[in-house]
């Protein structure tokens, strides 16, 4: 397919590449601003993403293996390093378009691109923030959008605290 899948072997070593762990591909380039801070520009590429949902903050590796990915993914890595990540509608869609793809996504940056001996693209990214997809400006060779940032949801905090204890209790129910 054209969309990019979470890694499901994420401790595999990486052949003719140093190993580096998450916390070593999380770290900001020097002097790069932190996640919630990077400037987003009004376009990205949009990169439809099969049974994942990225958030911000958390590092995921992914690996990239149809050539629209992969084109997505290079020229993202070789200019601003940054692109939205958006779930599928449908996983079985070989070859997502505007209406297959949702419209509220996260904003990633690229912090690592290694190739694979099989000849896919193993990245990982760095979730930055939650974005809408206003409309698409360009489909070919790859999805690129006109994006927003919606306002943060401020939320009651006694229901917040509802939520929070609900979560727990449940948790604890699973965890007996």
């Amino acid at each position: 397919g054209e969309t990019m899948t979470e890694d499901p072997r994420p401790d595999d070593p990486i052949e003719a590449e140093p190993e580096a762990s998450e916390e070593e591909a999380a770290q900001a380039p020097a002097g790069g601003p932190a996640y919630d801070q990077v400037a987003l520009p009004d376009t990205l590429p949009v990169l439809p993403l099969r049974n994942t949902v990225l958030f911000p903050a958390l590092v995921t590796p992914m690996v990239a293996t149809t050539e629209r990915a992969k084109q997505l993914v290079e020229q993202a890595a070789g200019g601003d390093r940054l692109l939205v990540a958006v779930a599928a509608r449908d996983a079985e869609v070989e070859s997502p378009g505007p209406d297959d793809v949702y419209t509220v996504g996260t904003a990633v940056r690229v912090l690592r691109m290694v190739q694979n001996a099989d000849g896919g693209q193993r990245i990982w990214v760095q979730g930055l923030r939650r974005v809408r997809i206003e409309e698409f400006v360009q489909t070919e060779p790859y999805l690129v959008a006109r994006i927003s940032v919606p306002a943060p949801s401020r939320a009651d905090p006694v229901e917040i605290e509802a939520l929070q204890r609900n979560v727990a209790r449940m948790f604890l129910q699973y965890a007996e």
